[in-house]
């Protein structure tokens, strides 16, 4: 990529960036669960996984990034970085929480290309990725063919992936 991954995102663990992360995660997992009585399932099988790793799930609702951020536990989240089209994290609010919230932007041939260099560098250092390998929103609900893209970066990254599947958000 043209520029450094730390340039284009906060990859800093500093006490106030991560104590700042943990007050919008707890709040978004308490309106998550008392609004929507959303819940995870399957929280045992995060104990198997190495350091870095790829979340992977399915997408149908503008929601299911925040719904990942505020349901699977802060261990993994304060150090995972998303997958985003520019159509959201280039105007407001959402502009605001991009670099802090990790928010890699993706969508052009450039951007892809630099989105996977940045995943790459993102698992290397023992982190965890969030793509939604079929690159969009479903519109029917129903599974998209995924994208190559992230599969090369997990074999060459030698990352796994862990397959979510999120309901209720359509």
């Amino acid at each position: 990529p043209d520029r450094p991954l730390c340039e284009h995102v906060s990859v800093s663990q500093n006490i106030f960036i991560t104590a700042s992360r943990f007050v919008c995660y707890l709040a978004l997992k308490i309106f998550l669960k008392i609004f929507f009585k959303a819940e995870i399932k399957g929280q045992k099988n995060l104990k198997d996984l190495p350091s870095a790793f790829i979340i992977a799930p399915n997408h149908v609702s503008l929601i299911d990034g925040f719904i990942i951020y505020g349901l699977f536990p802060f261990s993994v989240i304060k150090n995972c970085f998303f997958i985003s089209i520019p159509t959201y994290f280039t105007r407001l609010p959402y502009s605001l929480i991009r670099k802090w919230g990790r928010v890699i932007i993706t969508g052009t041939q450039d951007t892809s290309i630099a989105s996977l260099q940045y995943s790459y560098q993102v698992l290397k250092q023992g982190r965890v990725m969030c793509v939604f390998p079929e690159g969009r929103r479903s519109l029917n609900g129903n599974m998209e063919e995924p994208k190559k893209g992230i599969g090369h970066v997990a074999v060459k990254a030698g990352a796994p992936l862990l397959p979510v599947f999120i309901s209720g958000t359509d």
